[in-house]
């Protein structure tokens, strides 16, 4: 049985896809991923490993790889200064 700081692992990663793709806004991803590290325990260098796999060419292989790269890139400027706001 998967327990919750599990679950909130995969919500993340969920969260990371989607916004990728284009089907969830930056604002959401980002409480989302500050809910999941203030309430279920999950650590920045997990949430930067999540967004390390989701960079890699197996995950969402069909979408044009400049793309993928502007969205991950943004997601990871944003990332990194509300970790920073959070120090």
């Amino acid at each position: 049985m998967m327990d919750v700081r599990e679950w909130a692992l995969k919500w993340i990663e969920g969260s990371f896809r989607s916004y990728v793709k284009g089907r969830t806004h930056l604002n959401m991803v980002l409480g989302r991923v500050k809910r999941a590290v203030e309430s279920y325990g999950v650590k920045e260098n997990e949430v930067f490993g999540i967004l390390e796999l989701i960079k890699g060419p197996l995950v969402l292989p069909s979408m044009p790889v400049e793309e993928k790269a502007r969205k991950v890139a943004e997601l990871k400027s944003a990332l990194e200064g509300m970790f920073k706001q959070r120090k």
